[in-house]
């Protein structure tokens, strides 16, 4: 006595026991395999199942055929059919950034990519042929320019010419029929639970970094002044005429990142020797009392460019590079060009 869990209603659509409500006329259902009649078996004693006698199915080829009316249907009736698997995140442009090696801008990165074959494709056969060798796939997705091929795999798998062939396949490993009950539950199939992607995308595209950069210039009437802006790391350009350029690997960039950002680069500035001195950044400060234009300050009240002047003027100033080392060990401060450099 041969017992499955799906059969064929008058229709020759495909249907599992577990949708069969007893309530409902009995319609007449009958073996994939075969065609022989069958009947819905839904006791209290057994699992329920599809049932014929006096006939001799083979089990492989049910299951072979099951595998591609499952594919068939699953394609037809879902909104979305979508399939999962690894790949690999890169940056097209990290072999020239400038900040790959330094601190690992864009770096590859394992993702997960859903695939809904839906939107790529809109025709679904059974016993399709794709490729220069006209190879029978058991399912073929298609449309106007591509074609995929769906094979059920119960003791032959996909061939290593078929593989080679650059078209996108899917291989279905079945062993029985709950491998396929459970291709007929789920909308997300996922690679390496039964299943094997061939030649679909290991890489996909990595956006572009966020970065700002704080560029220092001396202006006409010799003050420093300095400009943070924002640049994506693929098009960056170095500024060649600036007296300091400062890149950090910030995607919003705070009052205070913004703060450390300015102390750390004009302490690189004053270690340099392209930035003047600035109190600000003294170990000294509050010990001494300087002049501008005849006039006494202490350094603490003194505005940025006022204490630029007196930097200029100072002798007992030592840059605290306490602080500058604590910022210089933070790991997104990547990249400095002055004009030393």
């Amino acid at each position: 006595m041969i017992q499955y869990l799906f059969a064929k209603d008058d229709n020759d659509n495909l249907v599992c026991i577990n949708d069969v409500r007893k309530e409902q006329t009995k319609p007449h259902h009958y073996c994939i395999e075969c065609g022989a009649e069958m009947t819905a078996v839904q006791g209290t004693q057994k699992q329920w199942h599809f049932r014929h006698k006096g006939a001799h199915c083979s089990r492989e080829s049910y299951l072979h055929k099951l595998g591609k009316m499952v594919v068939v249907k699953r394609f037809k009736e879902c909104d979305k059919l979508v399939i999962r698997y690894k790949a690999t995140r890169t940056c097209e442009h990290s072999e020239e950034c400038l900040f790959r090696r330094k601190l690992n801008c864009c770096p590859e990165t394992p993702v997960d990519v859903d695939y809904d074959l839906k939107q790529y494709y809109t025709s679904c056969q059974e016993e399709g042929c794709f490729g220069k060798n006209n190879w029978r796939a058991d399912v073929l997705l298609s449309n106007e320019s591509y074609k995929l091929a769906i094979e059920i795999d119960f003791t032959n798998k996909c061939t290593k010419e078929k593989v080679d062939s650059g078209f996108k396949i899917i291989e279905i490993a079945v062993n029985s029929e709950y491998d396929l009950v459970n291709l007929y539950k789920r909308s997300i199939w996922e690679k390496g639970k039964g299943m094997t992607f061939y030649n679909f995308k290991e890489k996909c595209k990595q956006e572009p970094q966020q970065l700002i950069k704080l560029t220092f210039n001396q202006s006409e009437d010799g003050y420093i002044i300095w400009e943070f802006t924002h640049v994506k790391c693929n098009s960056f350009e170095q500024n060649k005429n600036c007296l300091l350029e400062i890149v950090a690997l910030i995607e919003n960039a705070e009052d205070r990142l913004r703060s450390e950002l300015l102390r750390y680069a004009w302490s690189i500035g004053i270690r340099r020797g392209v930035l003047p001195n600035n109190c600000k950044l003294c170990s000294n400060r509050c010990r001494y009392v300087v002049k501008l234009n005849g006039i006494e300050y202490e350094p603490r009240s003194l505005n940025c460019r006022s204490c630029i002047e007196i930097g200029k003027q100072c002798k007992g100033f030592w840059l605290n590079t306490r602080e500058y080392f604590e910022i210089e060990r933070k790991p997104h401060w990547i990249y400095v060009n002055s004009r030393e450099d």
